[in-house]
């Protein structure tokens, strides 16, 4: 009976242990979260984020920084769409494409409102894994690889910030 007890408690703590893992929903899973990646070249900061609304409409934006946490000095790209969860399947439909034609402005960024939409682009749906991690304050989302799309990213992790 003792060594049935020392089992079943092991058991508790190894379940309970698991990187304060949430299952994923339209209600947990709406907010903002966010990704940054330094370009050294350029010497800003690229803001990789993603804003998920309980109505399961979704945006995936990059927006441009000088410091990491400091403020948007504007948008690079916006991409918006829809979104479902089922368990820790992930799928994304991108409808609408906008960009900022940094090729020819000074800036590698603009306003939102100035962002030019690629009218030449057909929405396209993509699936699969996320996680809520560290209760919910983490977001890691993987993809397989796509030949058509020649992406191969892995796991991304993004951190909450709303």
């Amino acid at each position: 009976m003792k060594h049935l007890f020392s089992i079943m408690i092991f058991a508790v703590v190894m379940t309970s242990c698991k990187d304060d893992e949430m299952r994923p929903s339209l209600d947990n899973l709406s907010g903002m979260y966010e990704r940054a990646i330094r370009s050294e070249d350029q010497e800003y900061w690229y803001i990789y984020g993603l804003v998920f609304n309980k109505d399961g409409n979704f945006e995936q934006r990059i927006t441009i920084r000088e410091t990491e946490h400091g403020e948007d000095l504007g948008y690079a790209s916006l991409v918006l769409g829809n979104f479902s969860v089922k368990g820790e399947n992930l799928t994304w439909e991108l409808q609408e494409f906008y960009h900022w034609p940094y090729q020819e402005q000074a800036q590698p960024y603009g306003q939102r409102n100035d962002l030019i939409p690629q009218d030449e682009t057909n929405s396209f749906s993509q699936s699969g894994t996320i996680k809520l991690l560290d209760q919910g304050h983490v977001l890691s989302i993987s993809f397989p690889c796509n030949d058509v799309l020649s992406s191969c990213i892995g796991e991304m992790i993004y951190k909450r910030v709303k």
